[in-house]
Formats: structure tokens, sequence, C-alpha cells
């Protein structure tokens, strides 16, 4: 009440009239019981009998419809895919990201779609695509369409790999997606591919990884030239996966090329030369003989608190979505795995630390966990002398790529992760029975296949870098639980 109203009033009216005032509670925001509604039938692996493909629908506040296709997109059920291709065509450009998001999640569930579905969402994400105006809801959906796979989805992402397009990168990693998922490789797609290895400068970089990245994924021997060709190029990122490309696929043609990586300097194409030509490396592929305080940086946050890894919900997760072609594991694919787990869980700990408008989408850092999780990898396994540095360095710049963040942030990230898996290997590794750092090449299909984690109990409660926050002690099922702020699009 107004100060003036009760001016006129008695000593006793008035103290009537503040008291009443005082109980006038603040309305909640339009959709608040909603979002508490979504995820409470997220935690029970819930669509509410249809309520959640409800909120999907106009009528709803943006911030509902977006929450709901995200849980629509952990939940991964087929028969959810109506809402999403409704919401495909959203008016508000949040919303057809989500939702773009919920189809290519369903195009690589873990229990495969029925034809008729997935063509059904890939048709719908072409036709949003084709007439998107926001970059944001375009990159989601090109990445759908790769996810999706359908023939027409693939040639869609060809025809973007148009030579200074800034939607070539993009295209070119969500082609390589759906081709190592077992999509088919469009007609002309390898020559658009090779066109974009060799763009010059800096600012082709990202394309020039991309493709590499997707003619790698190939598995056509019409891409070995291209591959072989850029093992040459200026970044080390680009030369390490097209060395991988070439041990996978090449012949005896490109000895020539991977024994030139082998005496690298730089660590990433060295071990991927290494790990694809061992008979002809003098770098021994076993576990590195050094102590990690090397590896931990000294300005690293040490580790406060623990979080809980080998939730099978999320491994499972990890697994649908990384490692989808692996059909008899190794050492080196179940070490991926765990520092993968490892590194999600320390970024989502991390991430109170920026501000909400510059946070990164939940997929991107699902993708960038993974990509940090390979240098970590690659950088413990081969017996390369190099700086710690030199591994924070390309861990920054991963994140700067895929999260879109800039230059300090991006290293305070990567210095938290790497202190976060130093401490994995420390306090885990060691007393692991598996030893699948020690025996990269050993099969470990039994365990890696595993509902848990090998070393069992012991690996529930491991050190992570930081202050553990509200947001970091989500639920840990396969996605974090809480919704997202509900208005800035990139606070997701």
């Amino acid at each position: 009440m107004h100060p003036s109203r009760i001016r006129g009033l008695p000593p006793a009216g008035a103290a009537l009239a503040l008291a009443l005032a005082a109980c006038v509670t603040t309305p909640a925001r339009p959709g608040e019981e909603a979002l508490a509604a979504i995820s409470a039938l997220e935690d029970r692996r819930s669509t509410g009998g249809g309520q959640l493909q409800a909120w999907t629908r106009p009528g709803q506040p943006a911030a509902v419809r977006e929450r709901a296709l995200l849980a629509l997109a952990r939940l991964q059920e087929p028969a959810t895919a109506p809402a999403v291709i409704a919401a495909l065509a959203d008016p508000e450009p949040g919303v057809r990201e989500w939702a773009a998001f919920a189809a290519g999640e369903l195009g690589l569930a873990w229990t495969p779609l029925p034809p008729a579905v997935r063509e059904a969402l890939a048709a719908a994400v072409l036709a949003a695509e084709g007439a998107e105006g926001t970059a944001p809801a375009r990159d989601a959906e090109l990445e759908a369409l790769g996810r999706l796979r359908t023939p027409p989805a693939l040639a869609r992402l060809s025809a973007r790999l148009e030579s200074g397009s800034p939607l070539a990168a993009r295209a070119a990693r969500a082609l390589g997606v759906g081709v190592k998922a077992g999509g088919p490789m469009p007609a002309g797609g390898v020559e658009r591919l090779a066109a974009l290895t060799v763009l010059p400068g800096p600012e082709a970089r990202a394309s020039r990884f991309g493709a590499a990245w997707a003619l790698a994924q190939a598995k056509d021997p019409s891409a070995v030239p291209a591959l072989a060709a850029c093992t040459r190029d200026a970044a080390a990122e680009v030369r390490a996966v097209c060395a991988k490309g070439l041990g996978e696929h090449g012949g005896p043609g490109e000895v020539e090329a991977l024994g030139r990586l082998l005496l690298e300097e730089d660590p990433l194409a060295a071990a991927e030369a290494t790990q694809e030509a061992p008979d002809s490396s003098p770098l021994l592929r076993v576990l590195l003989e050094r102590s990690f305080d090397e590896v931990r940086a000294p300005d690293a946050a040490e580790p406060e608190t623990a979080v809980a890894l080998g939730d099978p919900l999320r491994r499972q997760y990890l697994k649908s979505r990384f490692f989808v072609e692996v059909e008899t594991p190794r050492g080196r694919d179940l070490a991926l795995l765990d520092f993968a787990e490892a590194a999600l869980l320390a970024l989502e700990n991390a991430l109170d630390t920026l501000p909400g408008d510059t946070r990164p989408r939940e997929d991107e850092l699902q993708e960038v966990a993974y990509v940090m999780a390979v240098l970590f990898r690659d950088y413990v396994l081969p017996k390369v002398p190099s700086a710690a540095t030199v591994l924070t360095e390309r861990m920054a710049a991963a994140l700067a790529v895929t999260c879109r963040l800039e230059a300090e942030p991006s290293r305070q990230l990567a210095l938290a992760v790497l202190s976060a898996l130093v401490s994995f290997v420390d306090e885990v590794c060691g007393r692991c029975a598996v030893g699948c750092l020690h025996r990269p090449r050993a099969g470990v299909g039994p365990e890696f296949f595993a509902t848990t984690h090998p070393a069992g109990d012991g690996v529930r409660e491991v050190p992570t870098a930081g202050k553990r926050t509200r947001r970091s002690s989500r639920s840990p099922r396969v996605l974090p639980a809480a919704p997202p702020p509900p208005l800035a699009p990139r606070d997701r």
C-alpha cells in the first residue's frame, strides 16, 4: 500500500493496513509451476501421459516450451516425435533451436528410430533449416540433420559445404557425424570436403578441421589423398585428425605421411601417428612415466569436493552419442569414456564462474567434454615429452571454438577440467584392476559395456576442481535435470 493512502488513518488503522500490505506476496512468474513439473516428470523418465508434449504447444510461455523440448530430448521416446515436429515450426527461434536439438537426440537414441519416424523428423528439420533466419537455431538444425542421417538430410549438409560459407564448418562436422553413424556419403560430398581442407588462413581453421574429421569418418578410398595432403596443415589438430583417418583407411602409400608425423613436436599429431603406425614408431604407446604433478597447472583450482561418477544412465548416454561405432572396445576406448564423463562433470561444476549469457548449451558441453577427453587421453598414452601448457592451450582452444567463449574464460575452464582429470587418474585409475591406460590395445568389452564403472564403489566419489555449487549438484541422470534459465537463448 502506498504511504499516501494511510496518512489519514488512525494509528491502529495504519498499523493494520501496513500488516495487510506485508502479507501480499510477489506472484509467481508465468510457467514456474510448469517448469517444476517438467523437471519432476523428467526425473521419473515419464511424459506424464502426454503432458510433456502438451507443454511444447503454442499458448505456453516460451520458456516452458523450450524446457519441455529439452526433457523430450533427454527421454528419447519415438512416440514424442510429432510434438518435436510441430515445435520445429514454432514462431520463437529459441523453441525451434530446442526442437532441433530434440530431433537430433532422437536420431541418435539408444533404441533406433523406426524408419518412418526418422524420415518424418528429417523432413521437418529440412523445412525448418531452409527457412531459418537465426544462427543458433540454424546451427542446431544442421547438427540434427547429421544425427538423423537420412539421404536427403546428408545431401542438404553436403550442399552447405560451400567454400567461405559461415555454415561450412558446422555442416562438415554434422556430415561427419551422420556418416560415422552409418549414413551414406552424398554424391560429391568427398570432393566438397576435400576442397574445404585446402582453404587458406586461420579464419578457415574450423572449416578445415570439420572437413578433415568428416573425411576421416567416410571410410572412402577417394578421401585418402585429401587426408594425406592435410597432414601438412598449419594447425596441429587438423594434422592429428588426418593422421587418424589415414591410419584407419589408408594403405602402404601413406606410411611416409604417418612417418613424418611421428617426428612431430606437437603431441596431438604425433600421438595419432603413433597409434596408427606403432611398428614404425620410436614412441612407445604406454602410460607416460611422469608425475601427474607436471600436468597439474599451478593456477588450476585445487580439488575441494567430490562428485558422483560412474552413473549408469550418464555413461549409457555418452556411449550412445560418442561411441556408437565401438563394437570391440579397447583400453583406450574405456579410458576415453571415463575421461569424457569426468570432464563433463568438471565443466558443469565450473559453469557458475561464467556470466549467464555466455554459458554454453548442454549439447556443446557434452561435445567439448568429449574433445577434451580425447586430448587428455592422447596426452597421457604416448610417451611423448611435452609441456603441460600445450595440453592446456589445446583444451582452451576447443572450448573457445565449440562453446564460443573468450580466451580467458576458456583458459580457466581448461585448467579446471585438467585438474579434475588429473585427480581422476590419481584417485581412480591407480586402484582400478582393468588398467586400461597401461593396456590401451587390450580388449575390455565386458568392462566397457557394463552398466557400472569397473572400479566399483570406489569411483562413486572422486575429487573435481572448484567449489561445488547448486548447479553442479544436480541429479546425475542422463543429463542434468534442473530447468535452464528461461529467457536468455544461450543461457542453457
